[in-house]
């Protein structure tokens, strides 16, 4: 058969740049604090994996536990049919505001947190 482009080369460079983030103590920890808050406002935050990278994989291998996607509600995430429901936009700023007055009253241990992370690398 025939190449559809004749003379055409491709050179294919790079790779995976981004190390794993392995649901690891300081992860799990994390996801509670931030799922326990979820509860205290009527919101059901579970954890999935979307099978994406993204500055939480950066974060992680830094040693600081992260949770990703605590943005709007929405679907087909990765994908260029990827959508974001509006309505969602407040309770998620709602769950942000009280994760962060959480760290800031030390509620959430953010550094038990980094700590549990550090023990793992």
């Amino acid at each position: 058969a025939e190449p559809p482009f004749p003379g055409l080369t491709l050179d294919l460079h790079g790779g995976m740049t981004r190390a794993p983030k392995p649901m690891d103590a300081s992860q799990t920890a994390l996801f509670h604090a931030v799922r326990d808050t979820g509860d205290l406002l009527g919101q059901t935050i579970a954890w999935k994996p979307s099978g994406g990278v993204c500055e939480g994989n950066n974060l992680h291998a830094a040693g600081l536990p992260n949770v990703d996607t605590l943005g709007v509600v929405g679907g087909d995430i990765h994908s260029d049919q990827e959508f974001a429901w509006p309505a969602s936009f407040v309770e998620r700023a709602q769950l942000s505001a009280l994760i962060l007055c959480k760290i800031a009253s030390g509620e959430i241990d953010a550094l038990k947190l980094k700590q549990l992370r550090l023990e793992t690398m």
